[in-house]
C-alpha cells in the first residue's frame, strides 16, 4: 500500500473565535499539521487553535493579504498545502486525501467548489458556487500576489505546472451576514484596493476587483464606468479580459443596460463558449426578453460547462449558481414552452438538492396549475409558504388557485344539476383524435370537466399512456389506423357521437373556465336554423427570431350533430367542418367561447417536424383536389414557415386564382402576400395586397398594420399615421372573435411606436 501524502493546512485569522472551531474540525480528518498565522486577535482565536494542536505564529497586519498568506505557507513542512479561512468548512475531507494520492506529476494546484450561502431580502437562503484554487504542492516558487483577492495560480503556471479541478467542496459562510456588516467588509476592501492602485496604477487585476467591489456595494454607475475603462485599456488577448467582460455584463444587467450587458456577454462567449458564466448571463437576458428557446440553450450550455469545466475557464474565475437554481431555470423555460412533464422533472431535481427551495416548489405548483390540478397546486404552495413566509408572490398564487377551485366547484354543482334533469339524452359530445399525447391530454380533459356529457377519443396509434389517461376520464376509446388524413380521423370520431351537439378539440387545447357556462347556455337556447358556433382560438407562436406573437382566429368548433355523413370534415390537413354546415343550410354564429391552443408554442425542432408533416399532407391533398383554394392557401402558409418565400408567394397567388376562398381566408391570403412583399422591400406591392385584405375585412388588425407600415416606408407619413391610429382603435375595441375570422395580436406598444415614427 502506498504511503499517504502528508498535508499542511494553513490559515490566517484575526478575532475569529465565533467560527474557527467548526473550520478546524472540518480539516482534522486530513491535516497532518495546522498552521495558523494570527494578525492581531484579541479574543480566543489562538486559544481555540492551540486546542487542535495548531502551530500558532503572530504576524503584524500590514494591510496585505498576500504577505500574511505567504507567511503561513512559509511554515508548511509537508508535500501539499491546503488553504482555508476561518469562515469556511471542508464538506468532504476524504476528497482532499484522494486528490493528493492521485495527483499527476504535472499538476501543481487544484480548484475546489466554494459554496457560498447568503440570506436574500425575502428570507430565502440562496447559494452560488465558485471555483477557487485552495490546494497545491508545497513548492517554494509558489507565492501569493496582491494585497487583497490574493492569487497563487500565476506562480504555479510560471513553474510549468497546470491547474485542475478537484471534487473538493467547501462551505463559505462569510457572506451570510447582515447588510451593514457586508457593507463594512466591502468598504474595507475598497479602501485597500484604492491604496494599492494609487501605488500600482497599471495593475489591471486589482482595477477589475475595484469595479467588482463597487458592484457588490451596488454603486452600479461607478462600477460600470470602471469596467468600461478597464475593457477599453486592456488588449483583446489579455487573459483577464474574459473575467472582466462577465462581471461587466452582470453590472450592466443589474443597471438595466441590457443591450450593453448582451454585447459584453456575447464577446465573452465568443472568446470561450464552454464556460458557465457568460452562458448564465445570456440565459438571464434571453429569458427577460422572452426568447425562451435561446434562454434554454444558454442554461443547458451553462449546466454542461459546470459539469465539465475547462482549465482555462477555471483559471478565469468561472461562476456557477447552485444546482437547484440551475434546475429551476431550465424548468421555467420548459414550463414556458409547455414541456410540462420535463419541467416538473427539473423542479423535482432541484427539490432533491434543496427541499425548501421556493422557486422549484412554485415551479411544480405551476405545472399542476397548467394541468388544472388545482388542489395539488394549492397543497404544494402552502408547503412553500411555510418554508418561505415572506414570499408575497406565493400568497398571491394561492389566491389565484383558490379562485380556480371555487369556479370548478360551481361547475361541478351545475353539472350535477344537469345530470338529474328529466331529459337524459346527451347534449354535448367531445370528439378528439390523438396519438402519443400523454403530456397534454389530461389538461385538455380537465378543462371540459362538467361541460361535456360524453367523450369520444379516436386513437391513431399511441404507444404511451394516452389511452390509459383517456379511460380514466370515462372516454369511449376507438382505434383508427392513421392514413395521413386528419379529416378521415375526425370523421371517425364524430360517427360515435350521440350528443345533440359536438365540440372538437385537440389534446394541446384547453377550454377556458369562463366559457363553460356560455356553452351550455348557447346550446340550450340555440334556434333550429343554427348549425355551428365560432369559437376564439388563441395561440402563442414562436417566430424565427425567437420572440413570440399571439394569433387569434375564429373557427366553428361547436356544431350541431346532424349525423355522419350529412355533417363531416373535409381536407387532409387544416380540416374544415364549415362546408358541410353550409351545405345543410345551417347558420354559423359568433360566440364568446375561448379555447387556448398550446400547440404552436414549440421549440424550433418540434415546429420543424410539424411543418414538414403538414407540407407532405398538403401536397397529397392538392394532387387529389388541384383547384381547392383553401389547400393551396395552407400550403402557402406552410412554405412561409419553411422560409421558402418565393414558393409561398406562388402557392398563395394560386389559392386566390382558384376563386373559391371565403372572404376571411382571402383576406388572410392577401395579408400574407403583403407581408412577403414587405420582406422583399417592395412596399408598393405590399400596400396593394394590404388594400386587398382590407377590402374584404376592413377591421383586420394585421391588415391595418401592414398598410400603415407600407405607407410609412413609402414616405407617406400622414396616411401611415391615419392607419396606425385605425389599428389602435381596432385593438382597443376587439374583445372577441376577429372580424376576419383570423388575426395576429399586434401589441399596442408596437403600434404606438409606428405612430410616433409617422408623426415624428
Amino acid at each position: 500500500m502506498a504511503l499517504r501524502h502528508k498535508i499542511s493546512v494553513c490559515i490566517i485569522a484575526k478575532n475569529e473565535e465565533a467560527v474557527i472551531q467548526d473550520c478546524l474540525e472540518s480539516v482534522v480528518p486530513f491535516a497532518d499539521e495546522i498552521i495558523l498565522v494570527d494578525t492581531g486577535s484579541q479574543d480566543r482565536t489562538k486559544e481555540i487553535a492551540l486546542r487542535f494542536n495548531a502551530q500558532v505564529y503572530d504576524f503584524q497586519w500590514n494591510n496585505d493579504f498576500s504577505a500574511a498568506r505567504n507567511e503561513s505557507i512559509s511554515h508548511a513542512n509537508y508535500e501539499f498545502i491546503f488553504i482555508i479561512d476561518a469562515d469556511e468548512r471542508v464538506l468532504n475531507p476524504a476528497e482532499v486525501v484522494a486528490t493528493a494520492q492521485n495527483a499527476a506529476s504535472g499538476v501543481g494546484g487544484w480548484t475546489c467548489d466554494m459554496v457560498s450561502t447568503f440570506t436574500a431580502h425575502d428570507g430565502t437562503v440562496e447559494r452560488n458556487i465558485t471555483n477557487v484554487l485552495r490546494f497545491f504542492r508545497n513548492d517554494k516558487r509558489f507565492k501569493f500576489k496582491g494585497i487583497i483577492h490574493e492569487q497563487i495560480a500565476h506562480s504555479i503556471i510560471a513553474a510549468n505546472y497546470t491547474v485542475q479541478k478537484s471534487q473538493i467542496a467547501c462551505h463559505h459562510i462569510g457572506y451570510d451576514l447582515s447588510a451593514d456588516i457586508m457593507t463594512q467588509k466591502y468598504s474595507r476592501n475598497l479602501d485597500l484596493l484604492n491604496k494599492w492602485l494609487a501605488e500600482h496604477p497599471d495593475d489591471e487585476y486589482n482595477w477589475q476587483h475595484k469595479a467588482r467591489t463597487l458592484l457588490a456595494l451596488k454603486r452600479l454607475d461607478e462600477a460600470e464606468t470602471e469596467f468600461e475603462k478597464i475593457l477599453g485599456s486592456m488588449g483583446k488577448t489579455n487573459a483577464l479580459r474574459l473575467q472582466v467582460l462577465n462581471y461587466a455584463a452582470i453590472c450592466a444587467y443589474q443597471n438595466s443596460h441590457i443591450d450593453r450587458a448582451f454585447e459584453w456577454a456575447n464577446e465573452s462567449f465568443d472568446i470561450m463558449p464552454a464556460q458557465a458564466f457568460a452562458n448564465f448571463i445570456l440565459g438571464e437576458i434571453y429569458y427577460q426578453r422572452q426568447d425562451i428557446p435561446h434562454a434554454l440553450e444558454a442554461y443547458l450550455n451553462m449546466q454542461k460547462a459546470a459539469e465539465n469545466p475547462s482549465n482555462t475557464a477555471l483559471l478565469a474565475g468561472d461562476y456557477q449558481i447552485a444546482p437547484e437554481q440551475m434546475h429551476w431555470r431550465i424548468g421555467r423555460c420548459l414550463l414556458a414552452i409547455n414541456e410540462l412533464q420535463d419541467a416538473a422533472a427539473e423542479f423535482e431535481k432541484g427539490l432533491k438538492l434543496a427541499p425548501a427551495n421556493p422557486f422549484c416548489m412554485v415551479g411544480i405548483a405551476n405545472v399542476a396549475f397548467k394541468t388544472k390540478k388545482y388542489d395539488e397546486a394549492k397543497k404544494i404552495l402552502e408547503i412553500a409558504l411555510q418554508y418561505n413566509p415572506q414570499h408575497t408572490e406565493i400568497v398571491d398564487f394561492i389566491r389565484e388557485v383558490d379562485e380556480k377551485i371555487h369556479a370548478s366547484n360551481i361547475r361541478k354543482a351545475a353539472s350535477n344539476t344537469m345530470q338529474t334533469a328529466p331529459d337524459a339524452a346527451p347534449l354535448l359530445s367531445l370528439c378528439m383524435i390523438v396519438k402519443n399525447e400523454e403530456k397534454m391530454l389530461e389538461g385538455c380533459l380537465q378543462s371540459v370537466d362538467g361541460v361535456v356529457d360524453e367523450i369520444i377519443i379516436v386513437d391513431t396509434g399511441s404507444t404511451d399512456k394516452t389511452v390509459d389517461i383517456a379511460r380514466r376520464y370515462n372516454a369511449q376509446v376507438k382505434h383508427f389506423q392513421w392514413i395521413d388524413d386528419f379529416s378521415a380521423a375526425r370523421n371517425e370520431s364524430i360517427k360515435y357521437a350521440t350528443g345533440k351537439w359536438i365540440l372538437y378539440l385537440d389534446a394541446d387545447e384547453r377550454l377556458t373556465a369562463q366559457s363553460h357556462a356560455q356553452i351550455r347556455h348557447l346550446l340550450d337556447t340555440a334556434a333550429p336554423e343554427t348549425g355551428a358556433y365560432f369559437c376564439l382560438i388563441e395561440s402563442d407562436h414562436y417566430k424565427l427570431d425567437g420572440s413570440s406573437e399571439k394569433h387569434s382566429g375564429g373557427y366553428p368548433r361547436l356544431f350541431r350533430n346532424l349525423g355522419y355523413p350529412d355533417v363531416k370534415f373535409a381536407g387532409r390537413v387544416h380540416e374544415q367542418i364549415s362546408p358541410s354546415i353550409i351545405a345543410n343550410n345551417k347558420a354559423m354564429l359568433m360566440s364568446e367561447i375561448v379555447i387556448e391552443h398550446l400547440g404552436y408554442n414549440l421549440t424550433h425542432e418540434e415546429m420543424h417536424r410539424k411543418v414538414q408533416r403538414n407540407y407532405r399532407m398538403l401536397l397529397a391533398h392538392i394532387k387529389e383536389e388541384p383547384t381547392y383554394g383553401y389547400a393551396w392557401f395552407q400550403l402557402g402558409q406552410t412554405l412561409g414557415q419553411m422560409r421558402l418565400f418565393e414558393q409561398a408567394e406562388e402557392a398563395t397567388l394560386f389559392a386566390i386564382k382558384c376563386g373559391n376562398l371565403s372572404d376571411s381566408v382571402y383576406a388572410s391570403a392577401a395579408a400574407m402576400l403583403s407581408q412577403l412583399a414587405g420582406i422583399k422591400k417592395n412596399y408598393s406591392e405590399s400596400l396593394k395586397w394590404a388594400d386587398e385584405t382590407l377590402s374584404k375585412v376592413p377591421k383586420q388588425l394585421f391588415g391595418l398594420s401592414l398598410k400603415a407600415h407600407s405607407l410609412l416606408y413609402l414616405g407617406r407619413k400622414a396616411e401611415a399615421a391615419e392607419y396606425f391610429q385605425k389599428a389602435l382603435d381596432v385593438l382597443k375595441s376587439n374583445k372577441s372573435i376577429p372580424q376576419s375570422g383570423f388575426d395576429i395580436n399586434i401589441s399596442e406598444e408596437a403600434l404606438q411606436n409606428g405612430l410616433r415614427q409617422a408623426i415624428g
